[in-house]
């Protein structure tokens, strides 16, 4: 092997490495989230069971900053790399796919209420399925 053919291999085998270390990486937040329009007497809430099961969900209030802001980042159990989780706001659920090192971003606007419900808008990792959750779970109430 000559010098030149050696030089590549490393650099080939270097920007492997590099990618996948780079690539599992994630620092930010499963959940990213906004609500607009949201009252001093509403409160809004996270609905969520790391183990898929809804007899054992957790509830914890949301805590909005100035601009209805929130961000969620659950330590998901070993072996598990998804799971969904509800914004409840007044009774009324709104699904979000949650997935080991991707971000949903999750606009819900409470002044453009329609059938009821608030209009919500997905952005980020896995807009398709976030909006099928989203649909599911103000379909069914799965209690």
């Amino acid at each position: 092997m000559n010098l030149g053919s050696l030089k590549i291999s490393s650099i080939v085998l270097l920007a492997g490495v590099l990618s996948v270390a780079c690539g599992s990486r994630h620092d930010g937040p499963m959940l990213k989230g906004h609500i607009e329009g949201i009252t001093p007497d509403q409160e809004a809430y996270l609905v969520y069971s790391p183990y898929g099961d809804p007899l054992s969900n957790v509830y914890e209030k949301i805590d909005l900053d100035s601009l209805g802001n929130f961000e969620f980042n659950p330590q998901l159990p070993e072996g598990t790399d998804f799971m969904e989780a509800e914004v409840n706001i007044d009774g009324m659920n709104y699904g979000a796919y949650l997935a080991k090192g991707a971000t949903t971003v999750m606009n819900v606007n409470l002044t453009d209420m329609a059938e009821g419900y608030a209009t919500v808008n997905f952005s980020g990792d896995n807009v398709d399925i976030n909006t099928a959750v989203n649909t599911a779970a103000q379909a069914y109430d799965f209690m």
